[in-house]
Order: C-alpha cells, then structure tokens, then sequence
C-alpha cells in the first residue's frame, strides 16, 4: 500500500516538475516575443522602393526584404552622419537652455 501511495507521490511530484518546467519556458518565449514586437516598425514602400530592395535579395546581398531595408536604413544613417551630429549638438544646447531657466526659476523662487 505504501509503494502505491509513494507512486502517485512521485507521480504528482513529477506533474509540478514538469508544470514549472513548462510554465518557464513559455515565460521565456513570451519574453522574447514581447522583446521581438517592440523592435518591429512598420513602413509603407512605394513600388519603385520595394523593387529597389528586392534587387538586393535577387542579387544575393541580402536574404529578405527586412534585411535589405535594414541595411538601407543604415546606409542613410550613415550617408546623413551630419544631419545627426546636428540634431545631438541641437538637443544639448536645449538641454543647457533648460537647465539655465531652472536654476534663474529656482533661484528667484528661494528670494
């Protein structure tokens, strides 16, 4: 009678095993997935830009459609390093301004 109860106690004690097993193995891939879908963009090409990027998958510089309009875009990224370098330069000195009317704004609060 004892080794049947020890059975079923194992038995059970290898359904949770297993249940946690599989219960982090999903969390896992729901991670991953969630990680995945935040990285997506969705963009419209017109005709002549997806034929573009489907010269590069014929030519075999790229296996996909994805992968040619990732490496397009940081093409561009890199063709417009100076576009960039702009903006950054310009988000700093708006960072400065802010800072400059909080301490003017803090200081003639305290007076």
């Amino acid at each position: 009678m004892e080794s049947n109860s020890q059975t079923q106690y194992s038995t059970w004690d290898q359904i949770k095993d297993d249940s946690k097993r599989l219960l982090n193995t999903l969390e896992k891939a729901i991670d991953q997935s969630a990680e995945n879908l935040s990285k997506l963009v969705l963009i419209t090409l017109e005709p002549e830009e997806r034929k573009q990027l489907e010269k590069l998958v014929d030519s075999k510089l790229v296996s996909n459609i994805k992968d040619a309009a990732s490496m397009m875009i940081q093409e561009g990224i890199k063709a417009r390093s100076d576009l960039f370098t702009q903006i950054n330069q310009t988000n700093g000195d708006i960072e400065k301004l802010k800072n400059q009317l909080e301490v003017n704004f803090s200081t003639k609060k305290s007076e």
